[in-house]
């Protein structure tokens, strides 16, 4: 008895017009044609030849067809173009935002977020937040600019001013201890750095960390804070911001 062989016409998987392998329509490859084009011409091939095999001559012509096919597929996959297979890539970790204002450039990990505050008081313009469940003790970095047009200091003046209003504070924050002070370099200029612990509250404390340099009449100050069992959590990422920090020529 003999067994008519069926052609697959290659048509199971939906393709965008009628391509071979490496076709396209109108210079474009269509969503998915290039995969579908493999599999369906892997499965137009004609398999009458195998009808007068014997059972075990059959399974084995099949297995050897079907790795075949597979290592074939598998072969023109490895030449889909690059950014197909892209897109699906996630963001790398540590990548940054860049944040332009009137009067400094910073940048901020991607997974932070930034608020707009420009308190005329205190002379902060930002804050520069990570993502974070506890919303009621959350961490924060400060950009603040204070205008010094009025009264103009140097760097050894404003330092010495702005230590005392920290030390002297006689209501919340109160200084509780200084942990580190002394020169650095901020925003490619020479700045101070100090790091103190004060008390919010009767039970609260805060870790802070304020850096400043002098420029143009005016002072710029990014300023960290967080509770003292998490303050460490985000220092690195706060110590690259801090880095980051360059003020606009004005």
């Amino acid at each position: 008895m003999e067994t008519e062989g069926k052609t697959n016409q290659g048509n199971a998987y939906k393709q965008s017009g009628n391509f071979g392998i490496s076709d396209m329509s109108g210079g474009e490859i269509k969503d998915g044609a290039k995969v579908a084009a493999v599999i369906n011409e892997g499965s137009s091939y004609n398999y009458y030849f195998l009808a007068p095999l014997p059972l075990f001559l059959k399974l084995l012509a099949g297995f050897l067809i079907l790795s075949t096919s597979l290592t074939f597929i598998f072969y023109k996959l490895d030449g889909l173009p690059f950014k197909i297979i892209a897109s699906e890539l996630k963001t790398e970790k540590g990548s940054e935002n860049s944040l332009n204002h009137q009067y400094f450039n910073v940048k901020y990990p991607s997974d932070w977020n930034y608020e707009k505050v420009e308190d005329v008081i205190t002379g902060e313009v930002i804050r520069i937040l990570p993502n974070q469940d506890d919303k009621e003790n959350q961490s924060y970095l400060s950009v603040i600019i204070e205008d010094l047009s009025q009264h103009p200091l140097t760097l050894s003046d404003y330092t010495d001013k702005s230590i005392k209003e920290i030390t002297k504070r006689t209501k919340f924050p109160i200084l509780v201890k200084v942990i580190e002070k002394g020169s650095t370099t901020f925003a490619h200029r020479q700045a101070y750095q100090f790091v103190y612990l004060s008390q919010v509250s009767k039970v609260n404390y805060i870790k802070n960390i304020e850096v400043w340099t002098v420029y143009n009449n005016k002072a710029y100050i990014i300023h960290y804070k967080a509770r003292e069992d998490v303050y460490r959590r985000f220092l690195n990422k706060v110590e690259r911001i801090i880095k980051s920090f360059e003020i606009s020529n004005h």
